[in-house]
């Protein structure tokens, strides 16, 4: 409907027309000074011209000037026009400055206007939303709101990472399968079932988390997540290379040093793990696991003295997780 009015719009004048269409060629071309100062034209000479609103959205979304973006698409949507695709934007705005409250009405509203909008199947946006706004409201209304939204295999893509966040590992292998079912081919979906996979300790975790490989070697998860799953599997000279592709991709995790030092610790190269496990130590340093196995590389390193002092923060560490445990239990 709105590109109905536009074209009546544009009929109007010459001038408007192809300052709007240099405009989005520059938007197409990421100038975006040059798009916004376009449209800003566009818009004093034609006030309310729709597409110049709604493309103004996109630019500042662009450039990270979220609450500009959104006061663009809600004066679209106040205009009635071009409703669909301003829902859509401002949803992916409101995310972006992660303002989760406000976002749930427009994605229900999108939902129910657009079932098939771009914005609905973009399993990411959907799973960073629903995930962080189901931490701030933790009610069955905010899950029920959540589940609504999410359908067909992008859905299921997105209840997998959900569930697997919540530690219901069957519940999350059953969604990411049925969104293969579904046709689904989102880039990290066999990631994320692999992962599950891992955590359940089944066989079939190395099968795939080698598709996930195969769809793309550059993901640190993926590669990750094989050598934890050979690891696990008592083949530590098979997982050191994929720890140490890992590592590469994505130096800051402190998982990878973990794994990785205890590959080198079974490998019988403790002088190799101890530096290792001693960045785990330091990405993580509540841990209580990685300061225990750090004391046992020290111990086979021939470092008895620095093997006492990890040994002596794991017993620290684990009688703070028994009193944090304790209170939850007086609070109940």
């Amino acid at each position: 409907m709105w590109g109905i009015a536009l074209a009546l719009v544009l009929l109007l004048a010459d001038s408007p027309l192809e300052l709007f269409r240099n405009a989005l060629d520059a938007l197409a071309h990421g100038d975006y000074s040059a798009a916004e100062k376009g449209f800003q034209q566009v818009l004093r000479d034609v006030p309310n011209h729709p597409g110049a609103m709604l493309n103004l959205g996109v630019v500042y979304s662009r450039t990270g000037r979220y609450d500009e973006a959104i006061a663009q698409y809600r004066a679209v949507l106040k205009s009635n026009l071009a409703e669909k695709s301003a829902l859509a934007n401002l949803a992916i705005a409101l995310v972006k400055k992660q303002d989760y409250a406000d976002a749930l009405p427009v994605f229900q509203k999108l939902a129910a206007l657009n079932p098939t909008s771009a914005a609905l199947r973009d399993p990411d946006l959907l799973y960073q939303f629903a995930s962080a706004y189901l931490r701030r409201d933790r009610t069955d209304a905010a899950r029920q709101s959540v589940a609504a939204l999410l359908s067909g295999a992008a859905g299921d893509y997105v209840s997998c990472r959900l569930a697997f966040d919540a530690g219901h590992f069957d519940e999350a292998e059953s969604a990411c399968r049925q969104s293969l079912a579904e046709g689904g081919t989102f880039p990290g979906l066999h990631t994320a079932l692999g992962k599950v996979l891992v955590s359940e300790h089944s066989p079939d975790a190395a099968k795939e988390l080698s598709l996930a490989i195969a769809q793309d070697p550059k993901d640190p998860e993926a590669q990750y997540s094989m050598g934890v799953a050979l690891l696990d599997d008592g083949q530590p000279s098979a997982a050191a290379p994929y720890l140490e592709r890992a590592m590469e991709l994505d130096p800051s995790f402190w998982g990878t040093y973990f794994y990785l030092g205890r590959a080198k610790l079974d490998l019988g190269q403790p002088a190799d793990a101890v530096p290792l496990l001693r960045q785990a130590a330091e990405k993580n340093p509540r841990a209580a696991t990685v300061f225990y196995e750090l004391g046992r590389a020290l111990i086979s390193a021939g470092k008895p003295a620095e093997a006492k002092q990890a040994m002596q923060r794991v017993r620290e560490l684990r009688a703070q997780e028994l009193e944090t445990d304790a209170q939850a239990l007086r609070k109940h």
